[in-house]
């Protein structure tokens, strides 16, 4: 079997205990959710880099992190951008919007993928992706509505599956996993 993660955070640390798996991993993305994490290497060769404000800490968007951010991408041009988004039930989306917003810029901008965390904004998203110039590719990794999982992939997006979504009810997974193609 070969397995790849595409959302990591290796701040969280990579006990056994937390993430049995992690040996047996072809690849991984590790992403960041504040500016202070920007300085970490990668751990091996599996790494795939990604850098940017999670929404619960747009308060750390500003001018100085955009340039940083830039000046990272432009350094590392296999680095990408992540975790970025918006989240409805933690914040309030209006202070997350221009983090959100100004970073998916530079994603498409820069030709990047973005990896995009999504609670409860599903529209917002995915009307943000449609006005972008479109980033490299897009993986949304915390989605809470199978209602949009068509449009988001008509949009190229690829949606991972992560351990909140696999603790929802039997029937609403199976209705999630049997609306992904």
């Amino acid at each position: 079997m070969i397995l790849t993660d595409s959302h990591l955070h290796l701040s969280d640390g990579i006990a056994p205990e937390i993430y049995p798996d992690f040996g047996a991993l072809k690849e991984y993305m590790s992403c960041s959710a504040r500016v202070e994490e920007w300085n970490r290497a990668a751990v091996d060769k599996r790494s795939v880099m990604s850098y940017g404000v999670h929404p619960w800490y747009c308060d750390e968007w500003c001018p100085e992190a955009e340039d940083r951010l830039i000046g990272i991408l432009e350094s590392d041009p296999d680095a990408h951008v992540g975790e970025i988004g918006l989240d409805s039930k933690r914040g309030t989306v209006g202070e997350q919007a221009p983090a959100f917003e100004s970073q998916l810029s530079i994603a498409s901008r820069m030709d990047r993928i973005v990896s995009i965390h999504d609670i409860g904004c599903e529209e917002r998203v995915l009307k943000a992706l449609r006005a972008s110039s479109g980033p490299r590719g897009v993986i949304l990794h915390s989605y809470s509505s199978d209602s949009y999982v068509k449009p988001f992939i008509a949009e190229g997006c690829m949606l991972s599956v992560n351990p909140r979504i696999l603790s929802r009810s039997e029937v609403r997974l199976r209705r999630l996993l049997g609306s992904i193609p």
